[in-house]
Formats: structure tokens, C-alpha cells, sequence
């Protein structure tokens, strides 16, 4: 399948790992949350793509490399998702392709009113036949932990993948290469019991 169509072959596969620390654990583990607390100032798309990438290396297996539009895969699970970056519009968009081969698009737009409700962190989107869930990242600066948040956001939703497939009538955008049911479940500690740790902003 081409990216086009949702995901790039030949892509390595990420998986996220489960390092994440928890808030209020040992000394070297709280100065890691303060990091991830502050704001990142970038200047163009490549300052904003590389400071992406070095957020993302420390909750992914490895740090994900661009493609050729300069696009970061992330691999949770078996499922892929794209970070654009957008320095003009201070921005860090999180695209995971979900579903495909939708055959009813009426019926599929009634149930994303429903998913939508369900997963308010997301924005569903169908196109054609395919359907995306989608984040914004505000990105003026770019806080480490809003993106990291939103990333884990993203861990439950992929593992329901196959159930949403089936609710809209489609099929689930589910790697088929050599993952395993394993390598599915790797990630879901992803954030787990971790606040926002950036103080005083809005976003919990």
C-alpha cells in the first residue's frame, strides 16, 4: 500500500516503548518530566521536524526518520501515524490512518458522529473511502509533553482498531508485514500515570 493510501512500504516499523516515567518517581526520572516540560522554540519546519524527532526518540523505539515529503512515521503497534510539522502555522499535525475500503460512506459518517463523542481528543476525518484520526499539536512554542500526551493518546485508539474497522464498515489499516499480536500490545504504558508536568497550562 502506498502512502497515498495510508501507509508507505518498506517503512521500518516503530513500535513505543514503555520507558516513559511516571510523575513523582525517583530524582534522575522527575529532571526528565522537567525537561519534557519545557518549551521548544523553532524557527522553521526543520528546526520544528527535528525537535520532533528528538521528543519522539524518547518514547519510541528509535527516533523515527522523514520520508520523502518530510513526514515522521510512527509506528504504534501495527499501526502507522504521520507527524507533519508546519512552522508557519506553529503546528504539529498527528495523522493515523485507521480504516479503509469504507463501503458505505453514510453509514460511516453517522458512526463518526459517535466516535467522535467517544474519542474527543481526535478529529475523525473520511476521505473517500478512508478514515484518518487526526491531533494539532500547538507548536509556539512546542512543548515536549503535549506532544508526548498526544502520541499516547493515540496507543488505545490503534488497539480498537479492528472494532472501529467494523463499526464503519471498512478494514482496519493493520500492518500485515511480520508484526505480531505482541508487538501490538508494546506501548500501552505509553504516558501511563504520567500528568502533563508543564505547571500551569490548560491542557489537562
Amino acid at each position: 500500500m502506498s502512502k497515498k493510501n495510508g501507509r508507505k512500504k518498506g517503512a521500518n516499523k516503530k513500535r513505543a516503548g514503555a520507558e516513559v516515567v511516571s510523575t513523582g518517581t525517583a530524582g534522575g526520572a522527575q529532571s526528565l518530566e522537567e525537561l519534557w516540560a519545557v518549551p521548544v522554540d523553532t524557527e522553521d519546519d526543520d528546526a520544528l521536524r527535528d525537535a520532533v524527532r528528538r521528543i519522539l526518540a524518547d518514547v519510541l523505539d528509535e527516533a523515527p526518520e522523514p520520508d520523502e515529503d518530510g513526514d515522521l512515521p510512527i509506528w504504534l503497534g501495527d499501526v502507522i501515524t504521520y507527524a507533519s510539522v508546519d512552522a508557519e502555522d506553529a503546528v504539529v499535525e498527528l495523522r493515523t490512518f485507521l480504516v479503509e475500503r469504507i463501503a458505505g460512506r453514510t453509514r460511516a459518517a453517522e458512526v463518526l458522529g459517535d466516535l467522535q463523542s467517544e474519542w474527543p481528543d481526535f478529529k475523525f476525518v473520511l476521505h473517500k473511502d478512508r478514515v484518518t484520526a487526526e491531533q494539532r499539536v500547538p507548536a509556539s512554542p512546542l512543548v515536549p509533553m503535549h506532544l508526548i500526551r498526544a502520541v499516547g493518546a493515540i496507543v488505545p485508539l490503534v488497539e480498537e482498531a479492528r472494532v472501529l474497522a467494523s463499526r464503519l464498515g471498512g478494514e482496519a489499516c493493520v500492518f500485515d508485514g511480520e508484526g505480531t499480536g505482541t508487538d501490538r500490545a508494546v506501548g500501552g504504558n505509553l504516558l501511563a500515570d504520567a500528568g502533563c508536568g508543564c505547571g500551569n497550562c490548560a491542557c489537562g
